[in-house]
């Protein structure tokens, strides 16, 4: 197993113990909102999500292997419960100022020094960005997420993964370089 702690939890809930599985909800809820948040963006909708990928996640626990870290495995089922939400609500279009309250909530992404202008800046755009595009800085940058868990997560490859990181970058910087 790959994290101990989380394996006891996950071993404690299967065998009857449902107070168990609320270390689990307490430990990752955060981070399972913020990925929900990313995808859906939309504050309510999102808790929504986020509530049902634990239920669904409690349900699945049996099927949960130790092949990869219990959080990889959460965040996997987050990220697709996310994007079929989306599916199912053909929401693609979202106004920017719904989604720059879970930016400005979840988007501390950036580690750079930059002037408060600078930041304001970079928020703005990448609470602009593709849901998809949003999501794996977030992952990259904010959860410390390796490509390779990006890629078990989102179902990507690692390649797509790389380069998708790639293009996001590049175009922040673009996109950036208008207001220096």
């Amino acid at each position: 197993m790959k994290d101990d702690e989380d394996f006891i939890y996950v071993e404690q809930t299967i065998n009857g113990n449902v107070n168990a599985f609320s270390f689990i909800v307490n430990k990752y809820q955060n981070m399972v909102f913020t990925i929900v948040g990313k995808v859906v963006c939309d504050r309510e909708n999102s808790q929504d999500v986020a509530q049902n990928v634990f239920l669904k996640a409690y349900k699945s626990l049996s099927s949960y292997k130790g092949n990869s870290k219990f959080s990889t495995w959460l965040y996997a089922i987050a990220y697709h419960e996310a994007v079929n939400y989306i599916k199912q609500e053909r929401n693609y279009f979202v106004s920017i100022s719904e989604s720059s309250d879970i930016a400005e909530e979840c988007d501390d992404d950036v580690n750079i020094t930059y002037s408060d202008e600078m930041l304001k800046h970079l928020k703005e755009e990448i609470a602009i960005l593709k849901p998809d595009e949003a999501l794996l800085l977030s992952l990259f940058y904010n959860m410390g997420k390796s490509v390779e868990e990006i890629a078990e997560i989102t179902g990507n490859s690692i390649s797509n993964v790389k380069i998708k990181l790639f293009r996001t970058r590049k175009k922040l910087l673009l996109k950036l370089s208008k207001y220096e």
